[in-house]
């Protein structure tokens, strides 16, 4: 026997042929009768597509503005705790820094009243 024969090649050939057939008659139109129908159904299919579905993307879109308008109310919310507590300790160190102040100046005075 040899490795590769005659007949091997032959069934490869018709292979291709037979692919390039199937090719051939699925891209062929329809005969005419029918193509009027099949053009129809074509243009129902993109008319339903961009009409009909289309309210899917939009309430996709919808969900996605919520989503964001969500975020944006927590992010606002969180900084604006963030600044109450920021501007509750900065208020506590101002005081502090105020008892401090007066403390040192009220001491001297203290001092020399007690003279």
């Amino acid at each position: 026997m040899m490795p590769y024969s005659f007949q091997d090649n032959q069934i490869n050939v018709w292979k291709y042929q037979r692919y390039g057939i199937c090719e051939e008659y699925e891209s062929a139109a329809p005969p005419p009768p029918f193509s009027v129908i099949v053009l129809l159904l074509e243009t129902a299919r993109i008319v339903y597509r961009c009409f009909i579905s289309s309210p899917l993307v939009t309430k996709e879109d919808d969900n996605a503005k919520r989503i964001t308008k969500w975020k944006e109310h927590v992010l606002q919310s969180l900084m604006k705790e963030a600044s109450i507590t920021y501007l509750k300790r900065e208020r506590q160190s101002a005081e502090s820094n105020l008892r401090n102040v007066m403390n040192d100046v009220a001491k001297p005075l203290q001092d020399q009243i007690a003279l």
